[in-house]
């Protein structure tokens, strides 16, 4: 009853749209989160008339982490760019993903559609065709160029998160059981969970178009939910009173709304989607890096993590700008979530969010692991004499380092894809080739200004060659990872190929073109897409023709990393676990592990498996995918006979 009666008090935004009687100018909210030079010629680049044309989402919403409900209305001015007359606009509703996919219980938060209207345009009804997708119908086509208005209202509820989603060590052992599976995960995008609401992609989304269609291609198991076209978005959101809420948009300083509540209005052009993010005992800290404000949003309890986000961030804005042009916005925020299904971090144009776990120190962890540890470290010291007292001991140093440095790492990575995936989109679900691994490379850089050469090859060694020595120690089959998400089958693949092989493309560019030529080829393709969806063949062009043209090698190097299998003669790694056994611990126990192993009839990739789940048994061929529901719809009828 909260929810409703507070979004009645709100009934006005309703009735008359926000933006009604303003100059065509004023009609775009948010251009105060883009710095003044992004927008020059931007019409012209976008093929739109003006900014105004593009997207425009206006919601009202409320919402509750107590009961993990919420409820909202939205209105959608949205302008046929297509070129051909539109019979109907197809909405994707990621949060029921996991329902698409058949996940029952592995799945996210859930979003509903009441009821949709027409306020402007023809009038129009509504089709479910899935969990995750709306189809919304036009009585009579829209031409090209027309604009229509859509008064939608839903609502729907978080994932409940399971307790220690933020402890190291309990994600980590479930994280050893998922790696193998089939995948489906949201990763907490929709959840309530150890003090944190996470609030990404809720609302009923026009589905992106390009290549003469919209795109409405149902979810896979691995990789990226979502990605989308730029729009613009004026959000009003309705929360409990000492909840503080940040989001992707710029936010204005909260407003007292009766019964208990706050209201706080967000604003913000040229973004790819929506994310918030809150608690009720959230911190920020800030610094200024050129024209954008950096901040760091964290849970109190987690400030030294939070200040370490902040400092790697700022350093990341640093070295991208530097290396590949100016940053948009205006702001930038790194905020602490509650993330599960093995992710470390996912990003959103203005915003990445880093998982909990990253920030909290592993002394301080509660799981079953971490007791039993305790158990032997207090045994070792009672019977070593030292009293039987058993409190645990701080962790090696060793092990914070290696903690600060996945943080470090993962916070590069995600504010890399600001630019690679953000600046410039990409459709993540047929060339997620694009985006993440010169997201993993970017990441490198960050590390070797920080601290070193040295550094940013163990830190390339770690989290990415690992990903791929790892599926190779795991039985997996080096292939193309120039493919469809949907022909992954499990994160582990998906991770070692495209996380852990394919990012070494850029590493042999680096070493053939030189730092200047490849980066200054990076920023110039950043320039030719930037704010639209660039191809993974559009990229690669735009990457050769910036270091070159065919002579600079550029596409070979891609073609031999992204097309074809030579991953370990490329990356020194084979399917024996040695390179892992080197990697994983250090030389003294490295060099135990390997000559005690045989007298137990074991090798390096006997205890390795068995550590990691098992043998993937990978031998199955892998093809491309169809879509069912779109294709049998384009199957002419039977011709039945008499």
């Amino acid at each position: 009853m909260l929810l409703l009666s507070l979004l009645l008090a709100l009934e006005g935004a309703a009735q008359v749209p926000p933006s009604a009687g303003r100059a065509p100018s004023q009609a775009v909210p948010g251009l105060g989160l883009l710095r003044p030079e992004a927008l020059r010629g931007l019409e012209r680049q976008l093929g739109v008339a003006s900014l105004a044309a593009l997207p425009t989402y206006e919601i009202d919403q409320a919402l509750d982490d107590v009961t993990g409900t919420f409820q909202a209305r939205m209105v959608l001015r949205y302008t046929n760019n297509t070129r051909a007359p539109m019979a109907a606009l197809p909405f994707l509703l990621h949060p029921n993903a996991a329902a698409d996919l058949n996940a029952g219980g592995n799945g996210g938060g859930t979003l509903q559609v009441d009821d949709v209207t027409a306020l402007e345009g023809p009038a129009v009804t509504r089709d479910v065709v899935r969990p995750g997708l709306l189809e919304v119908r036009f009585a009579s086509p829209v031409q090209p160029g027309a604009r229509v208005t859509l008064a939608l209202r839903y609502g729907g509820r978080f994932r409940t998160l399971p307790p220690g989603t933020n402890d190291m060590l309990t994600q980590s052992m479930r994280a050893v059981g998922t790696m193998t599976s089939p995948g489906s995960t949201d990763y907490g995008l929709l959840a309530v969970g150890d003090g944190i609401v996470t609030m990404a992609s809720a609302y009923p989304m026009a589905a992106p178009f390009h290549d003469g269609a919209f795109d409405t291609t149902a979810p896979s198991r691995v990789g990226d939910l979502a990605y989308n076209d730029v729009a613009n978005f004026r959000l009003r959101t309705v929360v409990p009173r000492d909840l503080t809420v940040v989001t992707n948009l710029v936010d204005q300083a909260p407003v007292e709304h009766g019964a208990g509540a706050r209201v706080v209005t967000s604003e913000g052009a040229l973004v790819r989607d929506l994310i918030l993010v809150g608690g009720r005992d959230l911190r920020r800290q800030s610094v200024t890096v050129g024209a954008t404000r950096v901040t760091s949003v964290f849970r109190a309890r987690d400030a030294e993590g939070g200040r370490v986000a902040l400092e790697t961030a700022a350093a990341s804005l640093r070295s991208f700008e530097r290396r590949f042009g100016p940053y948009p916005y205006t702001e930038l925020d790194v905020a602490e979530a509650s993330l599960v299904g093995g992710a470390g971090g996912v990003e959103f144009c203005g915003m990445v969010l880093i998982a909990g776990m990253l920030y909290r120190p592993v002394e301080r962890s509660e799981s079953q692991l971490a007791t039993l540890l305790r158990l032997f470290s207090g045994l070792q010291n009672l019977f070593e004499g030292h009293g039987g007292r058993p409190p645990a001991p701080p962790a090696p140093a060793q092990v914070l380092e290696l903690l600060r440095g996945q943080l470090e790492f993962t916070v590069a990575h995600e504010v890399a894809h600001q630019y690679f995936a953000g600046l410039v989109g990409n459709d993540s679900h047929r060339f997620p080739a694009v985006d993440e691994p010169l997201a993993q490379y970017a990441a490198g850089l960050v590390v070797e200004d920080l601290h070193g050469a040295a550094a940013a090859r163990s830190a390339m060694d770690q989290n990415v060659r690992m990903n791929y020595a790892l599926y190779r120690l795991l039985g997996g089959a080096d292939r193309p990872v120039l493919r469809d998400t949907s022909t992954y089958r499990t994160p582990i693949e998906y991770g070692g190929l495209v996380y852990g092989k394919a990012p070494y493309a850029y590493v042999e560019l680096r070493r053939s073109l030189g730092d200047a030529r490849l980066h200054a080829s990076i920023g110039r393709a950043v320039q030719d897409h930037r704010f639209r969806l660039a191809t993974y063949e559009s990229w690669v062009g735009a990457l050769e023709r910036g270091a070159g043209g065919p002579s600079s090698g550029v596409r070979a190097a891609f073609h031999r990393a992204m097309e074809e299998a030579h991953g370990d003669q490329d990356l020194g790694v084979d399917d024996s676990g040695e390179w892992v056994l080197r990697t994983l611990f250090p030389p003294e126990v490295a060099s135990t592990l390997r000559s005690a192993l045989p007298a137990v009839g074991m090798s390096p990739r006997d205890l390795l498996r068995m550590t990691f789940g098992g043998a993937l048994q990978d031998d199955a061929p892998v093809g491309a995918g169809i879509d069912p529901s779109r294709l049998l719809r384009t199957l002419p009828p039977l011709q039945l006979g008499p």
